[in-house]
């Protein structure tokens, strides 16, 4: 099993793979430094791991996810034209649009605005909407507001 991307929120790129005991056969610096053995990964992963036991830290992340849901609700209900559905929880979640121009177009006025999204699904008509653990209320509505405008510029044309 690998993770990563909820390990990358101390600001150094950090992933773990999980494997059973018997399969552990290298040494570290055996197979490769980058994989084993790299003490920066593993001092800033270790501070990441303490601050998640924080209770204060992991109820902030409850909070804000809770905040982005409540914020995607409100877009799906001001563009249902737009926007079919909200796909995932937390802080992972997707926009499942109606077609892949309406996509195209929210991602290049957002872009011309300073946020980068990208479309996922096999038809590329989900806005993958993925901030990292450690954004701000001011950042995530910063962000939503971009893709508002976006939404309302597609409403306009």
């Amino acid at each position: 099993m690998c993770l990563s991307k909820s390990l990358s929120g101390s600001g150094s790129p950090f992933s773990i793979v999980l494997i059973r005991p018997d399969m552990d056969i290298w040494n570290p610096g055996e197979h490769s430094g980058t994989f084993r053995g790299n003490n920066f990964a593993f001092v800033t992963a270790g501070a990441m791991c303490k601050m998640w036991s924080d209770g204060r830290f992991t109820a902030g992340v409850e909070r804000t996810a809770l905040k982005l849901q409540t914020h995607l609700d409100r877009l799906i209900a001001k563009f249902p034209k737009f926007i079919e559905q909200k796909r995932g929880r937390g802080l992972m979640a997707g926009l499942k649009c109606r077609s892949q121009a309406v996509v195209g177009r929210v991602h290049d006025v957002a872009f011309e605005n300073g946020l980068l999204i990208e479309s996922s699904g096999p038809n590329r008509d989900v806005i993958k909407v993925l901030p990292p653990i450690t954004i701000t209320d001011v950042e995530l509505d910063h962000g939503i507001a971009i893709l508002d405008h976006a939404l309302q510029e597609q409403a306009n044309d």
